[in-house]
């Protein structure tokens, strides 16, 4: 498989690389409530993803949240989406934020948490909290 690196730039698919096609292997195993798998997935895809496309990266940071909620753990959830938060507010990618919303809406259950709060606070200094 080509690398981000070794795709020529002039390519159509230039972006295509391993960390973008392991993120959406991540998103499908989410979509089947598989969050352990979807979890070594993202966290593969985040070790292996060109940085430099930070809207993908993003994306599969919250891939990784996501996994961490569907698995009961709320604070590590809530980390990690507040990273993917500060990452999407560089480039504020619609897709992005709105799953950025939706991520935070599953959250609502914990909305008392430390976690939560501070979680807030991140969306809301990244541009993204509840009424931006």
């Amino acid at each position: 498989m080509l690398s981000a690196t070794d795709a020529p730039p002039e390519s159509p698919a230039y972006y295509y690389h391993e960390g973008l096609l392991v993120s959406h292997q991540s998103e499908c195993l989410l979509l089947l409530g598989k969050p352990k798998e979807a979890l070594a997935g993202a966290s593969t895809g985040l070790t292996v993803f060109n940085k430099s496309y930070v809207d993908g990266y993003a994306l599969c940071t919250l891939h990784l949240g996501n996994a961490h909620l569907q698995a009961g753990e709320i604070d590590e959830a809530a980390w990690v989406i507040g990273n993917a938060a500060g990452l999407a507010a560089q480039n504020r990618q619609a897709r992005l934020v709105k799953e950025l919303r939706t991520a935070r809406t599953r959250m609502q259950p914990w909305q008392g948490t430390q976690a939560i709060r501070a979680l807030d606070e991140r969306l809301a200094r990244c541009g993204m909290g509840a009424r931006s």
